[in-house]
């Protein structure tokens, strides 16, 4: 057991009234994101076809530097209008891989701490009223990146005539994190 680490978890906040209905708003954070139960818990496995999921409880928590700046609109009643953009900044992300490692006699889907990752974006919030009624959206763009090491198969032409089919070898491989959409919008009567 290696029990749980201890973070230190700094944040600033600041805020700028730049007029009677409009504020700016600064903020930094450090954050944390521990391992799911399901992620972390030991177990025999779950046979897929082609590979076994296994949980991995040598997982780390994931830490974030967050970076948030955001201005405010409220031009009266309810109505409002938010603008901000945000970084992000991870290390030890989890994200789920597939590996063929000594013991197994099959691939195994695995959760595994990746390195570092950036996460960078804006967003837009707004809220209308028309007497009774209105309309509330928002929509974010997000652009993640994580760079990890794959294995790349190809044909060798030259080996191939040899008898030899493939080589294998490993590349570096930048991709949006898993999971990580790059467009997201709600719209909503109110």
């Amino acid at each position: 057991d290696k029990g749980l680490p201890f973070f230190l978890l700094p944040s600033l906040s600041l805020k700028y009234n730049s007029a009677d209905n409009q504020d700016w708003r600064f903020s930094y954070f450090r954050s944390t994101s521990y391992p799911s139960f399901y992620e972390y818990v030991y177990n025999q496995g779950v046979q897929g076809d082609d590979y076994t999921e296994v949980p991995n409880p040598y997982l780390l928590a994931t830490t974030a530097n967050n970076l948030d700046l955001r201005w405010e609109y409220f031009p009266g009643g309810l109505d409002q209008l938010l603008v901000g953009a945000f970084y992000k900044q991870l290390t030890n992300p989890i994200e789920y891989t597939i590996v063929f490692p000594q013991g197994y006699s099959d691939f195994i889907y695995t959760p595994q701490n990746l390195g570092n990752a950036t996460n960078y974006g804006f967003e837009l919030d707004f809220r209308k009223y028309f007497s009774n009624f209105g309309i509330q959206g928002n929509y974010t763009y997000t652009n993640s990146q994580i760079t990890t090491r794959k294995l790349y198969e190809w044909q060798d032409t030259v080996a191939n005539s040899r008898g030899q089919f493939a080589r294998v070898d490993t590349v570096d491989q930048t991709r949006p994190l898993q999971g990580q959409s790059q467009n997201i919008g709600n719209l909503s009567l109110l």
